[in-house]
This record gives structure tokens, sequence and C-alpha cells, in this order.
């Protein structure tokens, strides 16, 4: 019994390895980098803030006569800075190798802004943790 395959040879030229270290290369791995970068932000904001539930520090400064409004936006200002400059290495990264045609404010805008939805979506849920 003889096996019925046909044997191809792999194609002659450099093809398989002529594109490493490229910006094609490099593209292909940054929606992975940008995931992590997400993932961070929401780990990092819902951690601080069941921190802060945890010392009980908003109940102490409510006490002290700061209001509702100023605890939230002290949140959107110290995380936002963070997320800034996040959004900022998001937009130079993205700018060399997947969107070369489009505007870097409007990314740098689009990236910052989706960060800060993050944020309030680590906001929300935090609530749903006690430790």
């Amino acid at each position: 019994v003889q096996p019925n395959a046909l044997l191809f040879s792999l194609p002659a030229s450099d093809s398989w390895t002529s594109n490493v270290g490229t910006d094609d290369e490099i593209a292909s791995y940054l929606p992975v980098l940008f995931i992590v970068i997400y993932l961070y932000a929401v780990y990092n904001a819902a951690q601080t803030f069941i921190l802060e539930k945890e010392s009980k520090a908003r109940e102490g400064l409510r006490m002290q006569g700061v209001g509702n409004c100023t605890l939230i936006a002290s949140w959107y200002v110290s995380l936002g800075s963070v997320y800034f400059i996040l959004a900022l290495l998001m937009t130079i990264a993205s700018k060399a190798a997947l969107f070369a045609s489009s505007s870097f404010l409007l990314l740098l805008l689009g990236f910052w802004l989706s960060l800060i939805a993050f944020m309030a979506f680590s906001f929300a849920v935090h609530t749903l943790f006690s430790k």
C-alpha cells in the first residue's frame, strides 16, 4: 500500500524570512501590546479604587468636607495624566507602524479617551469587589 500524497517544495526565494524586523512584523504585535496596556489600565484603576475603599480614605475625606465631585475629579486628573502618557506612547507606536496616514492628534485623542472610558468602567466594577 502506497500513500497517495504529493510533495511540494518550499519556495526557493527567501520570502519566509525577508520581512523579519520590518514594520510589518512589528505592526502585527501592536494589537496584543495595546490589549496588554488596556488590561493594565483597568487593573491599575480597579486596584487603586479598591485600596481606597479598604482604607476608608474616601469616608475620611468626606468627613473633612471634600465633596464627592471633587473626589471623582481627583481620580480623573491623577489617572488621566498617567493614561495620557500611555496614550502618547501608543500613538507614537501606532503612527509609525499602523496608521501612518492618520492624524497624530486624532489618534492621541482616541487612545486617551478610550483609556478614560476604561477608567470609568473600573470605577463601576470596583463596587463588586471588597479585597
